[in-house]
């Protein structure tokens, strides 16, 4: 993996030195440590990681605070792969829905072995990229393939229908659900 800068969202001093010292022995930088709320918002406006590894503080009842979830909505907008740390107690039946609407890319549960870490913040950053790729790549559908104006349709070497526009809907009588991958 490339040379990734990480954002360490964390407020326990003694847990901050340990997990900046394994990070940057897989060659991460760690150039800030901050904690949730607004400084670590205006930190990733500043710094733009490539990657937010953002510790869950927990409330009594096992749900992450009201801050780290408003401090990670805020994130989420700005288009960043945020990795969760948690413990365990904090998800006892899986991902509890408040924790869940805050959509991290991935969470790792504390105790964690190093190289576990760094497994999940490699696939962490790859899905991050691959959502992006995605994403472009339905841009450049809805920019250039559906506007033509004209039935358009694209077709398999089998002659299986894989996409089709909307003016070839309206063309064939048949909804894209029917056309696409069903039809030769």
């Amino acid at each position: 993996m490339t040379h990734l800068e990480i954002l360490l969202v964390e407020d326990d001093v003694g847990e901050t030195s340990s997990l900046k010292q394994i990070l940057e022995s897989f060659g991460y930088s760690v150039p800030h440590v901050v904690g949730c709320g607004k400084t670590s918002i205006t930190m990733v406006r500043e710094t733009k990681p490539d990657l937010i590894l953002m510790d869950i503080k927990s409330s009594d009842n096992g749900i992450a605070s009201d801050e780290c979830i408003k401090t990670q909505r805020e994130i989420k907008q700005l288009d960043l792969p945020v990795l969760f740390l948690t413990l365990p107690t904090l998800y006892p039946d899986g991902v509890c829905q408040k924790n869940k609407s805050t959509d991290p890319v991935s969470y790792i549960t504390k105790p964690y072995d190093d190289f576990e870490l760094k497994h999940v913040i490699e696939l962490t950053v790859y899905k991050n990229e691959l959502v992006k790729e995605f994403e472009a790549s339905e841009n450049y559908y809805e920019a250039i393939f559906e506007p033509t104006g004209a039935a358009t349709v694209i077709i398999e070497e089998d002659t299986t229908i894989s996409l089709a526009n909307s003016e070839f809907e309206k063309l064939s009588g048949y909804s894209r659900e029917e056309i696409e991958g069903k039809k030769s």
